[in-house]
């Protein structure tokens, strides 16, 4: 690639650069890279290539010795949840925790997305005037919600006075570890306690986000009694304390401190996309509204799982929504043996990038309009023609995303009160729109909407 330097690669690029950017930096890997896989000297002394090949992907994905997370994930401040956590430990904690993101416990969460959706729309209510907002702050809270009412196990709104301390932290641990996964430097101990970064994370995770949680586990050791549990599954915090024979003290506080930081930011960020895309596209937001006028007779029934599965054309935006401003930028995988990528043969030790961004918007595979917003394009039928590994909001494998049906669940849920209960338009031009990369596919200009009421009986 262009402007890569000897020694150096392209670690001068990171200095002195907006997020913004570094997120062009990434679209010039993929628009101006070459022949997959690839070089790029992202960091001095370790080896990084780049794979935008379809059938690479596939194999990186699937490959056990592809499995393990790269060193760029230290810079989570030693948390080692199954986010970050490689081998044996990954292995065993993903097996103990998959049952507590069943089918029958997110049904048991649907109770909760209503309630919390109904309080969100109460909330917009107030602001329901026309005027602008910005719709992050609202779904940050209501997302940060449902994770401690499901996760944790809170009733109601017990807790809220933590929420605003919360979501400060996370977005404060989001800078820190921003900060630290793009300058490989201030990954290194020494170096990193010269920073204003180091400070940071001791002021947002250590005696933050981590003193939060530590909180909550004393809490919960309190009241928690292994005979009241039952074999089935069970929500998080209980899974982790039921197999407590099987995960430490710091390993508990380090799943849900992982929990709710990816959960938090996926969907707390989704969703404000969701409802900006839809501002910007008049036809898809009819449309909706049309589908919840034929499943719904008001604005406030409630939803069950029957009328969820009828929310076809809501789907489908759902999934336009993940593809067209994905919700990570990239992904990153370590080897950890010998793995044959195309013509090459990659050693051991190597970090392998996913342009998952880049690969959303391919018009190779998309098509002439893989820039455009069409819901559409998932159809059943012109799915057919997209390579299934072309598609990866979540990851793929093995290693994907835990919570991703939950995220699907709680994205339909609050999206079918939303579009039922207001109008949404927005000032804001596609074409003005600028990205970032923050970990996640982040919107420099924000998200700012106009909301008013609809009538949705009329």
């Amino acid at each position: 690639m262009s402007g890569q330097l000897p020694i150096l690669g392209l670690t001068h690029k990171y200095f002195f650069v907006t997020q913004q950017d570094i997120f062009n930096t990434f679209h010039e890997m993929y628009v101006n890279g070459g022949p997959s896989p690839r070089k790029v000297g992202l960091i001095p002394h370790e080896l990084f290539i780049y794979v935008d090949d379809i059938e690479q992907i596939k194999k990186v994905y699937t490959l056990p010795s592809c499995n393990d997370r790269p060193s760029l994930y230290e810079a989570f401040g030693g948390v080692m949840g199954m986010f970050s956590s490689n081998g044996a430990l990954w292995k065993k904690h993903r097996k103990l925790l998959n049952p507590a993101f069943n089918t029958t416990v997110l049904k048991s969460f649907l109770p909760i997305f209503n309630d919390n959706s109904k309080a969100l729309m109460n909330a917009l209510d107030d602001h329901a005037d026309g005027n602008e907002i910005d719709i992050h702050s609202f779904m940050a809270e209501f997302a940060l919600d449902n994770i401690l009412n499901t996760s944790m196990g809170f009733k109601g709104d017990k807790h809220a006075d933590k929420r605003k301390e919360m979501l400060n932290h996370m977005t404060g641990t989001m800078i820190v570890t921003s900060a630290k996964i793009l300058h490989f430097w201030k990954r290194i101990k020494p170096i990193l306690m010269l920073t204003e970064i180091y400070k940071l994370e001791k002021k947002y995770f250590d005696n933050g986000m981590y003193k939060i949680i530590k909180d909550f586990v004393d809490e919960k050791e309190k009241t928690f009694d292994i005979d009241d549990v039952s074999e089935k599954p069970q929500i998080l915090i209980d899974q982790l304390f039921k197999n407590r024979n099987e995960f430490s003290r710091q390993e508990i506080e380090d799943e849900i401190f992982s929990f709710i930081g990816a959960g938090l930011e996926t969907s707390e960020y989704s969703l404000s996309k969701a409802i900006l895309l839809i501002a910007m596209h008049p036809e898809v937001q009819e449309k909706i509204v049309d589908e919840l006028k034929y499943v719904f007779e008001s604005e406030d029934e409630e939803v069950t799982e029957d009328n969820l599965s009828q929310l076809t054309y809501l789907d489908l935006v759902m999934k336009e929504v993940f593809r067209y401003w994905s919700i990570i930028t990239i992904i990153a995988r370590y080897t950890t043996d010998e793995v044959e990528l195309g013509d090459c043969l990659i050693p051991k030790g190597t970090h392998i990038i996913i342009p998952i961004y880049e690969i959303h918007r391919d018009k190779k595979i998309w098509g002439g309009d893989a820039d455009e917003f069409k819901p559409e394009r998932f159809e059943p039928e012109r799915m057919k023609n997209i390579p299934a590994h072309a598609y990866m909001p979540f990851a793929l494998g093995p290693r994907n995303c835990i919570g991703m049906n939950y995220a699907k669940k709680m994205f339909k849920v609050v999206m079918a009160y939303f579009f039922r209960k207001f109008h949404v338009e927005t000032s804001l031009k596609l074409e003005d729109i600028s990205l970032k990369f923050e970990l996640l596919t982040k919107i420099v200009q924000g998200y700012k909407v106009m909301i008013t009421k609809r009538d949705f009986e009329d």
